[in-house]
């Protein structure tokens, strides 16, 4: 059982998100994307980070985002992608309809970013 609220769940309550490229969960595992040309998908999932410590050090390391785009998807949840507030970073993410993050929900809950 957990306790209290992820980074990632008190930033999305201002729909922000680490300007930091990487694979960001509600439940606060975090894990770090490098771009690679040569991976058939142009991207590769590296290793896990923690956001607190990341924060710790650069504080202002936030992007509050907009999204532009929205695709509903069979489970009733949203895909949906938009940019940051500095122009040259972008996000996507599976949230729910209200364009939340639910990790109580089982259907949406851990292990779904």
């Amino acid at each position: 059982m957990r306790h209290g609220r992820s980074t990632i769940e008190r930033l999305w309550q201002e729909y922000g998100l680490p300007a930091a490229d990487g694979l960001y969960f509600p439940d606060g595992r975090a894990f770090e994307v490098l771009v690679t040309p040569e991976e058939p998908t142009g991207l590769r999932v590296g290793g896990a980070f923690d956001v607190d410590q990341l924060l710790s050090g650069e504080p202002d390391l936030i992007s509050h985002v907009d999204g532009l785009t929205a695709h509903e998807l069979p489970t009733g949840d949203v895909l949906w992608a938009g940019e940051g507030c500095y122009g040259s970073d972008g996000f996507f993410g599976r949230v729910t309809p209200g364009r939340a993050i639910d990790i109580d929900d089982p259907v949406r809950g851990e292990g779904r970013p």
